[in-house]
């Protein structure tokens, strides 16, 4: 199983990207060397839609997870990101329903999470490490159990204001986590509210200061709010 269930290609720096797995294993260890080849990234929808994957270990070699690796991995409980990944793609642990741990490495190398990366799991809490500079939109959208959020120290992309991730400046309410009830007042400076912030979450009531100019597609879908007063 473990030397013939993977389909890799050969990328140009000698390292190689797994595309498929066809084995049949619950829990897994990718491993960080197939045929003498250092395993770097983890392909577009690799792993995507494997009902029995309950548990993966990912190799410390590991630099990237591409677009919708692991969407749909319905049993995958928990996932421990590994210190040198760069870059998580779009959709990578999308609808990963069982997902309720996600391990960033706190100094780790990890600068961007895209689009909806962790939309539709069961995750209650998530720390940012320091580097990451770019988060895309409704990256945990749907993740109705959220009830934390927080940003390593040094991190110059985010800050949180009053349990809500905004900006750097304060400006963009970027994402408020889903569990949290009650009223919630933006930020005085806040002149934004992004994609999806406040999707799917439990709080009843915003208030939204004078300064609000624009609210995201879909910044409220699917949430229990009950009043929102626009400003002029």
């Amino acid at each position: 199983d473990d030397g013939t269930a993977y389909i890799y290609r050969n990328l140009d720096d000698g390292t190689v990207e797994i595309q498929s797995y066809t084995g049949r294993r619950r829990y897994l260890t990718i491993p960080a060397v197939l045929e003498g080849k250092t395993v770097t990234s983890i392909g577009e929808y690799a792993f995507a839609g494997n009902s029995r994957l309950r548990s993966v270990t990912l190799p410390d070699t590991l630099t990237n997870i591409s677009m919708g690796a692991f969407a749909d991995c319905s049993s995958l409980r928990a996932i421990e990101i590994p210190e040198k990944v760069k870059t998580i793609g779009a959709e990578a642990f999308q609808s990963c329903v069982s997902l309720s741990r996600v391990s960033l490495v706190k100094n780790g190398a990890l600068t961007s999470i895209g689009d909806n990366a962790f939309a539709m799991c069961s995750i209650n809490t998530i720390h940012l490490p320091a580097n990451l500079t770019k988060l895309g939109r409704g990256v945990f959208y749907g993740s109705t159990a959220m009830t934390s959020i927080s940003v390593e120290a040094g991190n110059r992309g985010f800050q949180i204001l009053n349990k809500a991730l905004y900006d750097a400046a304060g400006t963009t309410l970027l994402y408020y986590p889903a569990g949290l009830s009650g009223t919630y007042t933006l930020n005085s400076a806040t002149q934004a509210v992004a994609d999806y912030a406040f999707a799917y979450t439990c709080c009843s009531d915003v208030v939204l200061n004078d300064g609000v100019m624009v609210l995201g597609m879909s910044a409220f879908a699917n949430s229990y709010i009950r009043t929102a007063d626009l400003p002029a």
